[in-house]
């Protein structure tokens, strides 16, 4: 019995497909030169007030194949700040990561970013919610970490592939329905979903664990989930109402902080602001952005309106960002040109 068993592995390891160097790899090796973020928004603020806020600009389009709906964008960023990929994920479970060589000054904006792919696979056989590169690899964005329908957590190493996907280094499933929200930060993962539970995992070079759960404190679907530092995160969803939870505390502690109410409809993001730890973005399907200071959560501090066509407000404001460390916010809306 133990020769059979002995050959069975011996068997399941020839099977198993050879892990080769990939064309990101590749990429990366040859140093190409990044595209400068310095322009596009993520500095210091500074310290005149007539300085004029420091926007975003466009670097280049790309018509994508696969995923055929992206629900989700990311850059990896190098050491400098300047971008080395980008990457999508969405429709069928599918990521597409190519590079992040803009275009040239003359060909105009709308240049092709980067080229072909330089790695696609179906990463889950669900959509994915949420696709992040991590800080693997020197920084130069050799890891991404996915969250998808299936209510798993996996960690590719972009750098080797098998059978043309990505190597996978580890997965978890910390909920039982699909994930639409998930943030990293300092090798732990936060994640919201279907279940309306708020879900703790902790990653390191080759692994995905599950750590633990924090279930009751929304009525709902949790659409969103951010970090504000190694130990809160805030968390939102249908019900309307932003959670703040402490890793630190117990499972079964009431959270820091609940805003009841904070918008009368479904909230799909929340953005902590780079220039004040204690303000808070909010946007969802209703027509505006809040703001609020967590330390006096009873109004918000400001409550933002745009896109508006024709005189009349969008419904719906979608992945709002702080722009300029903080001094300005860029945001999309349903129905609008920009």
């Amino acid at each position: 019995d133990e020769e059979e068993d002995d050959e069975e592995e011996e068997e399941s390891e020839e099977e198993e497909e050879e892990l080769i160097d990939s064309n990101v790899l590749r990429y990366l090796c040859s140093a190409p030169c990044a595209i400068d973020a310095a322009g596009a928004s993520a500095s210091a603020a500074p310290d005149g007030a007539d300085e004029p806020v420091r926007g975003l600009r466009l670097l280049g389009a790309r018509e994508m194949v696969r995923p055929e709906r992206i629900y989700s964008l990311d850059a990896a960023l190098d050491s400098s700040g300047a971008a080395t990929l980008v990457g999508a994920a969405g429709h069928q479970g599918w990521v597409s990561v190519w590079p992040a060589a803009g275009p040239q000054p003359d060909e105009g904006a709308e240049a092709a970013l980067g080229g072909e792919a330089l790695l696609e696979w179906q990463a889950h056989r669900a959509w994915i919610g949420e696709m992040a590169f991590m800080d693997g690899g020197g920084g130069r964005g050799a890891r991404v970490l996915t969250a998808a329908n299936d209510g798993q957590v996996a960690l590719w190493d972009l750098c080797r592939t098998a059978g043309g996907k990505a190597a996978t280094l580890g997965a978890a499933k910390p909920h039982a329905h699909g994930i639409f929200a998930m943030d990293a930060r300092s090798g732990h993962v936060a994640t919201g979903a279907k279940d309306g539970a708020v879900a703790l995992c902790e990653i390191d070079q080759t692994c995905v664990r599950h750590v633990g759960t924090w279930d009751g404190h929304h009525a709902g679907v949790v659409k969103a989930v951010t970090w504000r530092d190694d130990y809160v995160s805030a968390s939102a969803g249908n019900e309307g109402a932003i959670v703040l939870l402490d890793r630190r505390q117990p499972w079964d502690a009431p959270p820091v902080l609940r805003i009841a109410a904070a918008h009368e409809l479904a909230i799909q993001c929340v953005r902590w602001s780079p220039a004040d730890a204690s303000v808070l973005l909010s946007s969802g399907f209703d027509p505006m952005m809040k703001m609020f200071d967590v330390r006096k959560p009873d109004a918000p501090l400001h409550v933002l309106r745009g896109h508006a066509v024709g005189g009349k407000a969008q419904h719906g404001m979608h992945k709002p960002a702080f722009v300029d460390g903080g001094r300005a916010i860029a945001a999309t809306a349903d129905s609008s040109p920009a």
